[in-house]
Protein backbone atom coordinates (compact mmCIF):
# COMPACT_ATOMS: atom_id res chain seq x y z
CA UNK A 1 0.00 0.00 0.00
CA UNK A 2 1.02 3.59 -0.61
CA UNK A 3 1.06 5.40 2.74
CA UNK A 4 2.64 8.74 1.80
CA UNK A 5 4.10 10.80 -1.03
CA UNK A 6 7.88 11.30 -1.16
CA UNK A 7 8.61 14.77 -2.59
CA UNK A 8 5.44 16.21 -4.06
CA UNK A 9 6.96 17.08 -7.43
CA UNK A 10 9.23 15.05 -9.69
CA UNK A 11 12.77 16.38 -10.17
CA UNK A 12 13.64 14.61 -13.43
CA UNK A 13 15.11 16.89 -16.09
CA UNK A 14 16.93 16.79 -19.42
CA UNK A 15 20.17 18.63 -19.93
CA UNK A 16 22.48 19.33 -22.87
CA UNK A 17 26.13 20.40 -23.07
CA UNK A 18 26.47 24.17 -22.83
CA UNK A 19 27.73 24.49 -26.42
CA UNK A 20 25.03 22.21 -27.85
CA UNK A 21 23.00 23.57 -30.77
CA UNK A 22 19.91 22.08 -29.10
CA UNK A 23 18.04 25.10 -27.72
CA UNK A 24 14.62 23.62 -26.97
CA UNK A 25 12.83 20.25 -27.08
CA UNK A 26 11.60 21.17 -30.56
CA UNK A 27 15.20 20.68 -31.75
CA UNK A 28 15.19 17.01 -30.73
CA UNK A 29 13.52 15.72 -33.90
CA UNK A 30 15.85 13.12 -35.38
CA UNK A 31 18.13 13.30 -32.33
CA UNK A 32 19.31 10.81 -29.71
CA UNK A 33 18.02 11.06 -26.13
CA UNK A 34 19.79 9.33 -23.25
CA UNK A 35 17.48 7.54 -20.81
CA UNK A 36 18.05 5.07 -17.99
CA UNK A 37 15.95 2.21 -19.35
CA UNK A 38 12.93 1.66 -21.63
CA UNK A 39 9.62 2.15 -19.80
CA UNK A 40 11.27 3.92 -16.88
CA UNK A 41 10.63 7.41 -15.55
CA UNK A 42 13.24 9.02 -17.82
CA UNK A 43 11.70 7.35 -20.86
CA UNK A 44 8.21 8.49 -19.91
CA UNK A 45 9.45 12.02 -19.23
CA UNK A 46 11.14 12.08 -22.64
CA UNK A 47 7.93 10.95 -24.31
CA UNK A 48 6.02 13.82 -22.71
CA UNK A 49 8.77 16.28 -23.62
CA UNK A 50 8.57 15.23 -27.26
CA UNK A 51 4.79 15.20 -27.25
CA UNK A 52 4.65 18.79 -26.03
CA UNK A 53 7.14 19.76 -28.73
CA UNK A 54 4.97 18.16 -31.42
CA UNK A 55 7.46 15.37 -32.08
CA UNK A 56 6.39 11.75 -32.44
CA UNK A 57 8.23 9.14 -30.38
CA UNK A 58 9.48 7.42 -33.54
CA UNK A 59 11.01 10.68 -34.74
CA UNK A 60 13.70 10.49 -32.05
CA UNK A 61 15.97 7.70 -30.85
CA UNK A 62 16.09 6.63 -27.21
CA UNK A 63 19.45 5.37 -26.01
CA UNK A 64 19.38 3.31 -22.82
CA UNK A 65 22.58 4.26 -21.03
CA UNK A 66 22.19 2.89 -17.52
CA UNK A 67 23.05 5.13 -14.57
CA UNK A 68 22.89 8.93 -14.63
CA UNK A 69 26.69 9.54 -14.71
CA UNK A 70 26.96 7.37 -17.83
CA UNK A 71 24.06 9.26 -19.44
CA UNK A 72 25.93 12.54 -19.02
CA UNK A 73 29.21 11.12 -20.39
CA UNK A 74 27.34 9.91 -23.48
CA UNK A 75 25.85 13.37 -24.01
CA UNK A 76 29.12 15.20 -23.33
CA UNK A 77 30.99 13.02 -25.81
CA UNK A 78 28.36 13.37 -28.53
CA UNK A 79 26.94 9.87 -28.35
CA UNK A 80 23.56 11.37 -27.45
CA UNK A 81 22.11 14.86 -27.89
CA UNK A 82 20.35 15.21 -24.52
CA UNK A 83 20.55 13.36 -21.23
CA UNK A 84 18.10 12.59 -18.47
CA UNK A 85 19.38 13.77 -15.08
CA UNK A 86 18.25 14.34 -11.49
CA UNK A 87 19.53 16.46 -8.59
CA UNK A 88 22.16 17.06 -7.50
CA UNK A 89 24.06 16.05 -10.66
CA UNK A 90 22.06 18.28 -12.99
CA UNK A 91 22.47 21.32 -10.76
CA UNK A 92 26.19 20.64 -10.32
CA UNK A 93 26.81 20.42 -14.06
CA UNK A 94 24.87 23.61 -14.72
CA UNK A 95 26.68 25.51 -11.96
CA UNK A 96 30.04 24.35 -13.35
CA UNK A 97 29.05 25.67 -16.78
CA UNK A 98 29.24 22.23 -18.38
CA UNK A 99 25.52 21.89 -19.09
CA UNK A 100 22.26 23.77 -19.28
CA UNK A 101 18.71 22.71 -18.60
CA UNK A 102 16.61 21.82 -21.62
CA UNK A 103 13.40 20.73 -19.89
CA UNK A 104 12.21 20.06 -16.34
CA UNK A 105 9.42 17.51 -15.95
CA UNK A 106 8.19 19.00 -12.69
CA UNK A 107 7.29 22.25 -14.46
CA UNK A 108 4.90 20.38 -16.72
CA UNK A 109 3.33 17.84 -14.35
CA UNK A 110 3.24 19.77 -11.10
CA UNK A 111 1.23 17.14 -9.22
CA UNK A 112 3.47 14.19 -10.11
CA UNK A 113 5.40 13.01 -7.01
CA UNK A 114 9.05 12.03 -7.13
CA UNK A 115 8.19 8.81 -5.31
CA UNK A 116 6.04 7.26 -2.61
CA UNK A 117 6.39 5.48 0.70
CA UNK A 118 4.93 2.03 0.24
CA UNK A 119 4.72 -1.16 2.25
CA UNK A 120 2.85 -4.45 2.42
CA UNK A 121 -0.45 -5.21 4.12
CA UNK A 122 1.39 -7.61 6.44
CA UNK A 123 3.68 -4.84 7.68
CA UNK A 124 0.71 -2.51 8.14
CA UNK A 125 -1.01 -5.18 10.22
CA UNK A 126 1.97 -6.29 12.30
CA UNK A 127 4.16 -3.18 12.56
CA UNK A 128 1.69 -0.36 12.49
CA UNK A 129 3.29 1.64 15.31
CA UNK A 130 6.68 1.54 13.61
CA UNK A 131 5.15 2.68 10.33
CA UNK A 132 3.35 5.51 12.08
CA UNK A 133 6.60 6.69 13.63
CA UNK A 134 8.25 6.55 10.21
CA UNK A 135 5.47 8.54 8.54
CA UNK A 136 5.44 11.13 11.34
CA UNK A 137 9.22 11.48 11.29
CA UNK A 138 9.26 11.81 7.52
CA UNK A 139 6.74 14.64 7.64
CA UNK A 140 8.53 16.43 10.49
CA UNK A 141 11.89 16.09 8.75
CA UNK A 142 10.42 17.68 5.64
CA UNK A 143 9.08 20.61 7.65
CA UNK A 144 12.49 21.10 9.27
CA UNK A 145 14.29 21.04 5.93
CA UNK A 146 11.92 23.60 4.45
CA UNK A 147 12.42 25.90 7.44
CA UNK A 148 16.21 25.38 7.65
CA UNK A 149 17.52 25.19 4.08
CA UNK A 150 20.94 26.66 4.84
CA UNK A 151 21.62 24.18 7.64
CA UNK A 152 20.24 21.36 5.49
CA UNK A 153 22.61 22.31 2.66
CA UNK A 154 25.59 22.10 5.02
CA UNK A 155 24.53 18.71 6.39
CA UNK A 156 23.79 17.15 3.00
CA UNK A 157 26.90 18.58 1.36
CA UNK A 158 29.09 17.00 4.04
CA UNK A 159 27.22 13.70 3.93
CA UNK A 160 27.29 13.48 0.11
CA UNK A 161 30.75 14.94 -0.38
CA UNK A 162 29.60 17.64 -2.81
CA UNK A 163 29.87 21.46 -2.76
CA UNK A 164 27.44 23.21 -0.46
CA UNK A 165 26.34 25.65 -3.18
CA UNK A 166 25.12 22.73 -5.31
CA UNK A 167 22.84 21.47 -2.53
CA UNK A 168 21.71 25.02 -1.77
CA UNK A 169 20.76 25.53 -5.42
CA UNK A 170 18.73 22.31 -5.48
CA UNK A 171 16.89 23.23 -2.27
CA UNK A 172 16.22 26.75 -3.55
CA UNK A 173 14.60 25.35 -6.69
CA UNK A 174 12.23 23.15 -4.70
CA UNK A 175 8.74 24.72 -4.62
CA UNK A 176 6.98 25.41 -1.29
CA UNK A 177 5.21 22.36 0.11
CA UNK A 178 7.32 19.83 -1.80
CA UNK A 179 8.12 17.96 1.42
CA UNK A 180 4.47 17.33 2.26
CA UNK A 181 3.64 13.63 2.53
CA UNK A 182 0.00 14.26 1.58
CA UNK A 183 -1.35 11.82 -0.99
CA UNK A 184 -3.07 14.09 -3.49
CA UNK A 185 -5.70 12.59 -5.84
CA UNK A 186 -4.51 14.86 -8.65
CA UNK A 187 -1.01 13.50 -8.16
CA UNK A 188 -2.27 9.94 -8.45
CA UNK A 189 -4.03 10.90 -11.66
CA UNK A 190 -0.74 12.31 -12.98
CA UNK A 191 0.93 8.99 -12.13
CA UNK A 192 -1.76 7.11 -14.02
CA UNK A 193 -1.49 9.38 -17.07
CA UNK A 194 2.29 9.04 -17.23
CA UNK A 195 1.99 5.25 -16.96
CA UNK A 196 -0.35 5.28 -19.95
CA UNK A 197 2.03 7.50 -21.86
CA UNK A 198 4.93 5.18 -21.11
CA UNK A 199 2.94 2.09 -22.02
CA UNK A 200 3.11 0.63 -18.51
CA UNK A 201 -0.68 0.24 -18.44
CA UNK A 202 -3.29 -0.04 -21.18
CA UNK A 203 -4.89 3.22 -22.38
CA UNK A 204 -8.29 2.31 -20.95
CA UNK A 205 -7.12 0.76 -17.67
CA UNK A 206 -8.15 2.57 -14.49
CA UNK A 207 -5.93 2.03 -11.47
CA UNK A 208 -8.02 1.15 -8.37
CA UNK A 209 -6.31 3.71 -6.14
CA UNK A 210 -8.75 3.24 -3.26
CA UNK A 211 -7.49 -0.35 -2.96
CA UNK A 212 -3.83 0.64 -3.13
CA UNK A 213 -3.67 3.78 -0.96
CA UNK A 214 -3.85 3.93 2.83
CA UNK A 215 -4.04 7.51 4.15
CA UNK A 216 -4.50 6.51 7.80
CA UNK A 217 -0.83 7.21 8.60
CA UNK A 218 -1.20 10.87 7.63
CA UNK A 219 -2.41 13.61 9.99
CA UNK A 220 -6.21 14.12 9.72
CA UNK A 221 -5.74 17.49 7.98
CA UNK A 222 -3.71 15.85 5.20
CA UNK A 223 -6.13 13.04 4.46
CA UNK A 224 -8.08 13.31 1.23
CA UNK A 225 -10.66 10.93 -0.17
CA UNK A 226 -9.10 8.57 -2.68
CA UNK A 227 -11.32 7.03 -5.31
Amino acid sequence: RIIAFDLARTQISFIVPTASPIKSPADLKGKKIGITLPGGSCHTAALQMLKEAGIKAEEATFISGGAFPELWVASKTGQTDAACQIPPTNASLVLQGEARFLWKWGEHVKGLPEGVLATTTDVIKNKREALQRLADSYLEAGKWIEANKEETAKILAQAMGIPENVVATVLKDFPPGIYSTQIVPEGLQEVEETMRLGGTIEPTYKIPWAEIVDTSFLPPELRKEIR
